[in-house]
């Protein structure tokens, strides 16, 4: 109670504004790791993409390669030029940082409870979405 963040209109005054912020802090850490996880997934499907319109299959990839969490993440140069994955990219990555920095703003106030959230929001996600 009694404790501010990022703004003076993120105020906790009640206990229930504290409550809303512990969950609303692990929902954002829980996103944050959920679009990292899907920017991943969309670099494996272009990557297949390229592969395939090259009708290859690189020898040095083990065959677990072909799963999505194990794919290696393609460079966008290695891919071409096509402007609407170019921005499917870009546009993941700046949400990703967006959130990342966001997150970072939280932890730099040093709060036991939003790090508390932060670290419960990695471990949900893991628990759930792995």
């Amino acid at each position: 109670i009694d404790a501010c963040f990022i703004s003076p209109t993120w105020h906790i005054t009640t206990s229930a504004m504290f409550a809303g912020s512990y969950i609303g802090v692990i929902l954002l850490v829980m996103a944050l790791e959920f679009l990292r996880s899907t920017a991943k997934d969309h670099d494996c499907h272009i990557l297949r993409q390229f592969q395939h319109s090259l009708d290859i299959s690189p020898p040095h990839l083990p065959p677990s390669s072909t799963n999505i969490k194990s794919c290696p993440e393609p460079s966008v140069k290695a891919v071409g030029g096509d402007g609407r994955i170019d921005a499917a990219r870009a546009t993941l990555h700046m949400q990703q940082f967006g959130e990342a920095y966001f997150v970072t703003l939280l932890a730099i106030y040093v709060n036991g409870h939003i790090i508390e959230c932060i670290i419960i929001g990695v471990w949900m996600t893991v628990f759930t979405f792995n």
